[in-house]
């Protein structure tokens, strides 16, 4: 009996630690995200030495395995349901709903995150990839009455909205609302529900033709697009940007200050087309063009 009392006490503080570090790693990935999600960052967020910390994880592979089994799966699960029950149904919107686009929770940033930067993860990758898909399986299993292009609108909708929110203006709050309701009325529409049987062509967004006339410039905006493009902006080192634009990095502090500086350029005409394809979606009067445009987004 005396043996098991110290034991017990070893397993509750190590249970303690657990939270404490677990904790951390779930507030830096939803502030921060994956970016500035290191262990030593976690040991610092959760007040305690790195020891602990190395001590159960390897790496930041291993976080995110974790914290996606407490945490997050859970909140994909949640999330995907919530919205195809409230879409698909006829009760008022709630609570729980509306505070996903007023104030995400926690969980939710974390969420969004994860799923946007895990592919720079392999094992994490290997591991989070196939509960995704089979939590989006799970749901179109139960509202297989839906059709399939109209049901991954509603739930990539509720996903990208939370995704957006810290680089939109909070003003677009009642805009997603809006949006929300339509897509309700689109899932009641004749129209809608005729997309079950129309032939959806797959809509590939290209990389942007870069407009400016400078032709180093250009390249290296293009070089820096088709890099993010595969490694994300972390990956996008000057190396890599300068092979794909065909130019020593050296030469691009003539045209910008820094990588970041050029890396963000970069997106900006990337933000400016997926902008420019909503507004062209407004201007298709055939029906069928309009339904493939839609879906495309």
């Amino acid at each position: 009996m005396a043996d098991a009392e110290p034991r017990t006490r070893a397993a509750n503080q190590r249970a303690v630690t657990d939270g404490k570090i677990q904790g951390a790693a779930l507030r830096l990935l939803a502030t921060v995200g994956t970016d500035g999600l290191s262990l030593p960052a976690i040991a610092k967020e959760s007040g305690l030495t790195t020891g602990p910390v190395y001590a159960r994880y390897g790496g930041v592979d291993d976080v995110l395995v974790v914290i996606w089994d407490l945490y997050l799966r859970d909140a994909l699960v949640r999330v995907l349901a919530l919205q195809a029950a409230w879409v698909n149904g006829e009760d008022p919107m709630p609570d729980e709903l509306r505070d996903l686009f007023e104030s995400p929770s926690q969980e939710m940033n974390a969420l969004v995150e994860v799923m946007a930067t895990v592919r720079r993860y392999p094992f994490a990758y290997e591991v989070i990839s196939v509960q995704i898909e089979e939590c989006f399986t799970t749901i179109a299993a139960q509202y297989s009455h839906v059709p399939r292009s109209q049901l991954q609108l509603q739930l990539g909708f509720v996903l990208g909205a939370v995704f957006a929110m810290p680089i939109m203006p909070s003003a677009l709050v009642d805009n997603f609302i809006e949006a929300e309701h339509l897509l309700r009325m689109m899932a009641r529409s004749r129209e809608g529900w005729d997309a079950r049987s129309a032939q959806i062509d797959t809509f590939v967004v290209p990389i942007p033709i870069v407009d400016v006339e400078e032709p180093v410039r250009k390249a290296f905006l293009t070089g820096a697009l088709n890099t993010i493009a595969i490694t994300g902006v972390e990956g996008a080192s000057a190396q890599r940007i300068a092979r794909a634009s065909g130019y020593g990095f050296s030469t691009a502090y003539n045209y910008f200050q820094s990588k970041e500086q050029l890396a963000e350029e970069a997106i900006r005409i990337v933000m400016f087309q997926l902008f420019q394809l909503n507004v062209n979606v407004n201007r298709i009067q055939n029906r069928e063009a309009y339904i493939n445009a839609v879906i495309a987004i």
